[in-house]
C-alpha cells in the first residue's frame, strides 16, 4: 500500500470562461501599481518583478473573452490563479479603444490589423516563472492557426519603467517597434510598444 502523500497534479493551461473572469480581475487588481503611492513609484522591486496599470474590470475582461478573435488563456487551481494571458486581434483592440492609436508612434505600414494579434496582458506567479514562457508558446500556435501573423504590446517605461516584462518580451523575440503617450491617475505615462513576426 503507497503511505507516501500524493501530490496534486497541475492543471493544464486552458480557454478562459466566464467563471475564471473574477479570480483574474483580483490578481489583476492586487498587481497594479498604485501611483499614488510614492513607494510604488520609486520601489525597485516593481520594476523587476513586474505589474500592472490600470483597473481591470469584469464586465471588461467579459467582452474581450467573448470576442471570436481573442485567445484568453488561464492555469488554475482551485481559487488560486497560477497565469493568464489575454490577447485579442489588434482590430478589437482598437474598436475598444478607438484613442490608442492616436497617441502611438509606430511603423503603421508594416503592421497589418487584419492579422496583428494585440497582447493586452501576462500574468505568471514567482513560483513557476516558466509558465509565462508555456503561455506565450500557447497563444503563438492558436493566433498562426487563426491565420495571424504578427504580435504587437504595449509596456509601461516611465514614470515606472516595467523591466521584468522588457526582458521577458525581448527574450521571446520582441523588439521595440515605437512608443505611445496618455495620461492614467494623474500620471503622464510612456509606453514601448513592442511587436515581434510570429510567421
Amino acid at each position: 500500500m503507497n503511505t507516501g502523500e500524493s501530490k496534486e497534479k497541475l492543471p493544464e493551461v486552458r480557454r478562459m470562461i466566464d467563471d475564471d473572469v473574477s479570480f483574474v480581475v483580483n490578481v489583476w487588481n492586487k498587481t497594479k501599481i498604485n501611483f499614488e503611492s510614492e513607494d510604488d513609484l520609486v520601489n525597485e522591486k516593481n520594476r523587476e518583478s513586474g505589474f500592472f496599470v490600470r483597473e481591470f474590470s469584469d464586465m471588461e475582461l467579459k467582452t474581450i473573452i467573448d470576442l471570436a478573435e481573442s485567445i484568453c488563456l488561464i492555469r488554475r487551481l482551485g481559487n488560486k490563479v497560477e497565469g493568464f494571458l489575454i490577447a485579442t486581434s489588434l482590430n478589437a483592440w482598437l474598436n475598444l479603444h478607438p484613442d490608442w492609436e492616436k497617441m502611438a508612434t509606430y511603423k503603421k505600414e508594416e503592421v497589418d490589423p487584419d492579422k496583428t494579434m494585440w497582447v493586452y496582458s501576462i500574468f505568471s506567479d514567482h513560483s513557476n516563472p516558466r509558465l509565462a514562457i508555456t503561455l506565450h508558446k500557447k497563444l503563438k500556435e492558436s493566433a498562426v492557426a487563426k491565420g495571424f501573423t504578427y504580435e504587437l504590446g504595449q509596456i509601461l517605461e516611465t514614470p515606472v519603467e516595467n523591466i521584468r516584462s522588457e526582458r521577458f518580451h525581448e527574450a521571446l523575440g520582441f523588439s521595440k517597434v515605437g512608443t505611445r503617450k496618455d495620461s492614467y491617475e494623474g500620471q503622464e505615462l510612456v509606453w514601448g510598444v513592442y511587436g515581434r513576426r510570429i510567421t
